[in-house]
């Protein structure tokens, strides 16, 4: 079976998609049928993923953080993966391999020399009815792609994913400051999620980055601790949340 087209279902996509913008939609599709032209997850390197989705500017970088973030798992080979496009590759190698199994065994055996409509034989037997498709709207989806991992508990999905496009960009903006580049994998983001589900807002947020670059950034002691799971930490961004406007390069974190 060919590659050559991406078996996309639109009702699912167009349903779990519904929030993305224009440029998030852009981006979104470009990733996938990259992944799927290739049969590989995405490479795990934001600046390559930029150039995958034709990313120009700055909008549409973080379009590119937060489809990444939102849809895709880093897997144990090092790559990002998507759920559903993983289980559609699945199952067009397995009707390529079962499509080329016939073939062989209709020109190498015997079956290419029966007749093709030997079921009207007398002795034949009727075939047993194919079990009924399950409906396409009733399979949970995530070409469309709903992210493999459930809502936060007690929030509403679109509360979630509102969520979630807030951490991404605040961990680009984190990105932005220390010249790094942290990926918005959930190791990363959940802990800027969970900060703001505290109470923070996104505004003291970039404060307390901004805040931390200036006192660190120029030591080189100091600098090493500009990472999410110093930053984001619980007891350590309460910390830093509550000097916002201080300056004490001389403060050193609980490492995480």
């Amino acid at each position: 079976m060919s590659f050559h087209y991406l078996p996309l279902y639109t009702g699912d996509y167009l349903r779990d998609t519904a929030d993305l913008s224009m440029r998030e939609h852009g981006a979104y599709l470009l990733l996938l049928a990259f992944s799927w032209q290739r049969s590989s997850g995405l490479p795990d390197d934001l600046p390559r993923l930029y150039r995958i989705a034709k990313a120009r500017d700055d909008e549409d970088r973080h379009a590119v953080d937060y489809v990444v973030g939102e849809f895709f798992k880093i897997g144990e080979d090092g790559r990002f993966h998507n759920g559903r496009l993983e289980r559609e590759l699945v199952r067009h190698n397995a009707l390529s391999k079962r499509g080329k199994a016939g073939a062989a065994g209709r020109w190498n055996g015997k079956d290419h020399a029966k007749p093709m409509l030997d079921s009207c034989e007398t002795n034949a037997k009727p075939m047993a009815p194919s079990p009924s498709p399950v409906p396409t709207s009733k399979v949970k989806s995530n070409v469309g792609l709903t992210p493999d991992e459930p809502p936060l508990p007690g929030k509403p999905e679109a509360t979630t994913r509102e969520l979630n496009r807030a951490a991404v960009a605040l961990l680009a903006f984190l990105n932005e400051k220390t010249g790094s580049h942290y990926q918005p994998v959930k190791a990363n983001i959940s802990m800027i999620v969970a900060r703001i589900k505290e109470g923070f807002t996104e505004k003291e947020v970039r404060q307390v980055i901004a805040n931390r670059c200036l006192a660190w950034a120029s030591d080189p002691k100091m600098e090493e601790y500009l990472r999410p799971k110093t930053l984001f930490a619980a007891s350590n961004f309460a910390n830093y949340a509550g000097r916002l406007g201080q300056r004490r390069a001389d403060e050193v974190p609980d490492v995480q």
